[in-house]
């Protein structure tokens, strides 16, 4: 059973939401449509998680389990829960040194579809 992905984001995550199709052209002007695969909808969520080092290593932790090929559960905004996948993350320090110093960690979670 996948792990659950539960930590919150800062507010306003962009999601970029893709409906796959086929296209078919024909030279009488005639253009035919189709869904490519059962799941043609897909969805994918950038987003930012920002805290102490502590709060920040544990997020690193988990996408590193996973790496690029390993899904978790995710629940995106207005949505279910799904399966995504994250296989690249930017870590960026805030201020100086010390225990007490931020971190933000920014990803992109893309909802991975099982046949």
């Amino acid at each position: 059973m996948p792990e659950i992905f539960g930590w919150r984001p800062l507010a306003e995550p962009k999601g970029t939401l893709s409906h796959r199709g086929l296209k078919a052209k024909f030279g009488d002007g005639y253009t035919q449509i189709a869904g490519d695969g059962i799941n043609t909808k897909s969805e994918s969520w950038a987003l930012e998680f920002r805290g102490r080092a502590v709060q920040i290593r544990l997020i690193r932790d988990f996408l590193d389990r996973h790496g690029s090929s390993k899904s978790f559960t995710w629940t995106p905004p207005l949505g279910q829960p799904g399966q995504y996948t994250a296989g690249e993350y930017q870590l960026t320090p805030h201020g100086g040194g010390g225990p007490l110093r931020r971190y933000t960690i920014a990803v992109t979670f893309t909802e991975f579809n099982r046949p």
